[in-house]
């Protein structure tokens, strides 16, 4: 809980990252035929942190209950396990998605800047449309063209030296990783090494078939520092996806596509969206 001088404001970075669990299974014709259904997934867990709280807690790390019966927990890609929702019997804050949906919605309000990684569908499913000058998404960033996306695992390996997600996932960690990925960006734009720091990644993901080793044996590693942190606005421009912001969902249950196997409008006046953040 933050007080209100310390709230985030216009042109801050906030890194945000969200787990899902899966409501319905999606529907194939046949054991291995073409999806005719999508599977569909509701939101979990959502963590937000300002740049200042790398090494600290975030001000948002919310659970989210359901009414919805839950098909499959997704343990092992969103960390989420059973009881974590139930207010009665989880040991983590739980609370609605209209209060959650209402401190996102101040936070884009406020003309926040959000930062994670594969933030597209996240948004898809949070039911939340922000403008691309809104959105740092690293997956984007750090992508060749007609070339495949990168996890922020093997980012986080490549880039900062840390192994993430070792065991399963967790918003907090992968929110705080994906600024840090963001700050090593800042910080090679600065020095002009951003091409070919991002031609040895994609050498580097060829030659090692992708993997992430338990030892690094990679280039010089990168510690997970945001002092580099700058927004040139021309570049995130280009960088930004056009399209990451152009889909809204009529409710928090969202279907995401077959290849995304890891999921993981009321106007409110600014008195109205301030007070789920100070409660």
């Amino acid at each position: 809980m933050l007080p209100p001088s310390q709230l985030p404001k216009d042109g801050d970075l906030v890194a945000i990252d969200a787990e899902f669990v899966a409501l319905s299974a999606q529907e194939r014709v046949g054991e291995k035929g073409a999806i005719v259904r999508p599977g569909q997934f509701g939101l979990a867990r959502v963590s937000v942190l300002r740049q200042e709280d790398l090494r600290d807690l975030p001000f948002i790390d919310d659970y989210i209950s359901t009414p919805e019966p839950i098909y499959d927990y997704l343990t092992r890609f969103s960390g989420i396990q059973e009881g974590d929702l139930d207010p009665s019997t989880s040991p983590h804050h739980v609370t609605t998605l209209k209060h959650v949906y209402c401190k996102l919605r101040y936070l884009l309000d406020q003309g926040c800047i959000f930062v994670g990684h594969g933030l597209k569908k996240d948004f898809r499913i949070l039911n939340l449309i922000v403008p691309p000058s809104q959105v740092i998404d690293t997956v984007d960033l750090f992508n060749l063209r007609h070339q495949r996306k990168l996890s922020l695992r093997f980012l986080a390996f490549f880039l900062l030296g840390v192994n993430i997600q070792q065991q399963t996932h967790c918003s907090i960690e992968d929110a705080k990783t994906a600024l840090a990925v963001y700050s090593v960006y800042c910080k090679l734009v600065q020095e002009n090494r951003f091409e070919t720091v991002l031609q040895e990644i994609y050498h580097y993901g060829r030659t090692s078939q992708w993997q992430v080793a338990q030892q690094r044996t990679g280039p010089s590693t990168i510690s997970m520092d945001t002092s580099a942190i700058v927004r040139p606005h021309s570049q995130l421009d280009d960088a930004a996806d056009p399209d990451s912001t152009s889909l809204v969902l009529s409710s928090s249950v969202g279907e995401l596509d077959s290849d995304h196997c890891d999921p993981n409008e009321d106007d409110l006046s600014d008195e109205e969206s301030l007070e789920p953040l100070l409660s």
